[in-house]
């Protein structure tokens, strides 16, 4: 298949000096599409790549994390999971975590509703 330009024979050359597959070439109404294989050095082997480290591979971190919490209800009962994020300067998601470490462990309670409810410290 002989393909007009110099940019696409740089690439079938550069292909054969790496030892590569030549890649498939396909003309698609006014458009060229080229397909290549993957070198075999270029393949990862995990399917999936975390996309951020966990805060218990660090267990001070989240032991200060713990601790801070129990410190700003003892301030202010009242503050919202929302409040605690800003203050911590972290996601909902990660004080509902730390609620839920803290409650499983008997160390809070929530007195009342979300919305009018306070936060009770059981122990210190």
């Amino acid at each position: 298949m002989r393909i007009g330009g110099q940019g696409i024979q740089k690439i079938f050359d550069e292909c054969r000096k790496l030892g590569a597959e030549l890649p498939e070439c396909e003309l698609k109404g006014t458009g060229l599409r080229v397909r290549f294989k993957a070198l075999a050095s270029a393949i990862i082997d995990q399917d999936k790549v975390p996309k951020h480290q966990s805060t218990k591979k660090n267990g001070a971190l989240e032991d200060e994390t713990v601790l801070r919490i129990i410190e700003i209800i003892k301030e202010n009962p009242n503050v919202s999971q929302d409040e605690l994020g800003k203050l911590l300067n972290v996601s909902r998601r990660i004080v509902q975590k730390y609620i839920k470490i803290l409650k499983d462990a008997g160390n809070i309670e929530r007195i009342g509703g979300k919305r009018y409810g306070h936060w009770h410290i059981i122990t210190e």
